[in-house]
């Protein structure tokens, strides 16, 4: 049975609203993250952490290829969350990575 493109396209763009609305959560959170560590002295870049992420992340996934893909997209939201931090915190982004 073929899928009706019109509705699958339907789905798609109510997914991506989904997805940007949380992505901007993300991003008010990083900001209190950013906040954290201005006020305790933290390095913003901590690679441990990301790993850790990272590792939970693909856990998530339900195939090989998934795995991969969300091991890509996360490391590129961590990214924008870890420039954005330093943003937040009027540093250069690459001067601690």
């Amino acid at each position: 049975m073929v899928v009706d493109l019109a509705e699958s396209r339907e789905k798609i763009d109510k997914i991506d609203k989904q997805i940007a609305a949380l992505f901007q959560e993300r991003m008010e959170v990083a900001n209190d993250v950013a906040n954290y560590k201005r006020s305790t002295g933290k390095k913003v870049y901590d690679p441990e952490r990301e790993e850790q992420k990272i590792t939970a992340i693909k856990k998530l996934a339900n195939n090989e290829f998934n795995k991969t893909a969300l091991e890509d997209l996360f490391r590129y939201i961590i990214s924008i969350s870890r420039k954005y931090q330093y943003m937040q915190l009027g540093e250069d982004v690459g001067e601690s990575e």
